[in-house]
C-alpha cells in the first residue's frame, strides 16, 4: 500500500498553535481608523407584511451615520447558488422568518448602533406562517415566497435504474420517516465582518465565512 505523507497521519492543524495560544486574528480584533459599527434590525415575526418603516428618530440620534432599509438597496435577489437566489439583503415587502433582516444602521460605536435600532418603528401585518415542510407543501398552505408554488424552492429529479424492477425483485421493501438532531459546527468566532474601503475604490474584507462572494 502506498505510503502517504498527510492522509492517515496524526498531523497537527496548521492553525492549531495560533488558536491555542490566542495569537490568531479574528474579525473582532480588527480596529481601523474612523471605523463605524453596524447593526441589523430583525423581524420578531415568522411571516408578516411590512406596511411602513419609520427611521426618522434613528437618523436623528447623535452618532448615527446611516440608516437604510430595503428601499435603499438595488433590490437584487441573492443566494448561495443561482437557483436559490430568493432573498434581498433587507426585506422589501414581507419578512419570512423570525430574524429576517429589516433595516441596518451604522454608528460611531456599538451602543449607539443598538440604541438606534430601538428607535426604528416598523408597522407589520402578521400573516399565517408554516413551520413544517410537509404542511408547507400541502394545497392551500400559506405561501411564503410568491413565486414558489407549494413553498418549493427548487425541484431536482434523478432517474437511475429500473425502480419497479428493483421493487419486484426485493425481499423487503421498507418505508419510514426518520428525524435526527440539529447539527451545527462550533466556531471560535460568531458571524462578523469588517470592511475597509480605500480611496481607489478597493475593499478589503475580514470575515468569518467560507463564501465571501455570497
Amino acid at each position: 500500500m502506498e505510503e502517504l505523507s498527510v492522509v492517515g497521519k496524526p498531523l497537527p492543524r496548521v492553525d492549531a498553535k495560533e488558536k491555542a495560544t490566542g495569537g490568531a486574528i479574528f474579525g473582532v480584533d480588527i480596529k481601523l481608523s474612523g471605523m463605524l459599527w453596524g447593526r441589523i434590525l430583525r423581524s420578531p415575526y415568522p411571516h408578516a407584511r411590512i406596511h411602513n418603516i419609520d427611521t426618522t428618530k434613528a437618523k436623528k440620534l447623535p452618532g448615527v451615520k446611516a440608516v437604510i432599509t430595503g428601499n435603499d438597496t438595488p433590490k437584487v435577489r441573492y443566494g448561495i447558488v443561482p437557483p436559490f437566489a430568493d432573498k434581498f439583503p433587507l426585506a422589501i415587502d414581507k419578512v419570512r422568518y423570525i430574524g429576517d433582516e429589516v433595516a441596518a444602521v451604522a454608528a460611531i460605536d456599538e451602543d449607539i448602533a443598538e440604541e438606534a435600532l430601538d428607535l426604528i418603528e416598523v408597522e407589520y401585518e402578521e400573516l399565517p406562517a408554516v413551520f413544517n415542510p410537509f404542511e408547507a407543501m400541502k394545497e392551500g398552505a400559506p405561501r411564503i415566497h410568491d413565486h414558489a408554488e407549494k413553498n418549493i424552492s427548487v425541484m431536482a429529479s434523478f432517474h437511475l435504474g429500473d425502480i419497479e424492477k428493483g421493487f419486484k425483485e426485493s425481499d423487503l421493501i421498507m418505508e419510514e420517516h426518520f428525524e435526527t438532531q440539529y447539527v451545527c459546527h462550533s466556531p471560535l468566532e460568531t458571524h462578523t465582518v469588517v470592511a475597509d474601503f480605500s480611496q481607489s475604490g478597493d475593499v478589503t474584507l475580514w470575515m468569518s465565512t467560507q463564501v465571501p462572494f455570497y
